[in-house]
């Protein structure tokens, strides 16, 4: 399968009706075109064990759901995929 553009951050629930998104992101990071893309687990899953999972598997981040707009610019500026115009 080639990809002809690889996004910048892909942003990626936990709770998905295939696979989960701990799935998602592991089989993400075994996919050559993908796997240096930047994921963020965005989920409602709020326990600390899930979040360590999420990012042992991959995940550059994770942001609990209702979050806003400022907490998403806030982790992509941490991530530096925000220029300083848009924060």
């Amino acid at each position: 399968m080639e990809i002809p553009t690889v996004p910048d951050v892909a942003l990626i629930d936990w709770n998905m009706p295939v696979m989960d998104g701990l799935q998602l992101v592991r089989y993400i990071r075994k996919m050559p075109p993908l796997r240096d893309m930047c994921m963020m687990m965005v989920t409602t899953e709020a326990e600390h064990s899930q979040m360590v999972r999420a990012l042992a598997a991959g995940a550059h981040e994770y942001v609990l759901k209702r979050f806003t707009e400022e907490v998403i610019k806030q982790k992509l500026a941490y991530l530096g995929l925000l220029a300083p115009e848009h924060r």
